[in-house]
């Protein structure tokens, strides 16, 4: 009965997490933000390292979206080592951009330059290009 309640939350955690990203592509960042604490949380008392390590990065995206450019920072740096002890290279490299993102919207160009460029050569290495709306985004800051 404990494994069937485990996967039960495992699959609430994880719809949750898509009501998340479902706002946040809306533009509704305070309701994405408020639906990915309660997934973080359940997450969390599961121990999903992979999970809370995607509602970190998820995070930093929103907090990014709002303006708090701090907190998207934070969320990234704590999400990057956990996608690194995973092995999940690709989204170290995200973590890397969004560190970058971050950075560079607190004025520090040259820190965020040498993010991109890390996150450019892992993605070389691991043959992930940058999408291509992606790369009109990055190309623009």
């Amino acid at each position: 009965m404990l494994a069937l309640r485990r996967r039960y939350q495992v699959g609430i955690a994880g719809a949750i997490g898509m009501l998340s990203f479902v706002a946040r592509t809306e533009g509704n960042l305070e309701a994405a933000r408020g639906f990915l604490e309660e997934s973080l949380a359940i997450k969390h008392s599961l121990a999903d390292r992979r999970g809370v390590a995607l509602a970190y990065h998820e995070h930093g995206a929103i907090a990014y979206g709002q303006g708090d450019y701090a907190a998207a920072l934070k969320y990234n740096q704590t999400g990057m080592p956990l996608f690194g002890e995973l092995g999940d290279r690709l989204h170290v490299a995200l973590c890397l951009e969004g560190t970058a993102q971050a950075l560079l919207a607190q004025g520090a160009a040259q820190q965020a330059v040498r993010h991109w460029g890390i996150a450019d050569a892992l993605r070389e290495r691991i043959a992930a290009p940058v999408a291509l709306e992606t790369r009109a985004a990055y190309d623009r800051q």
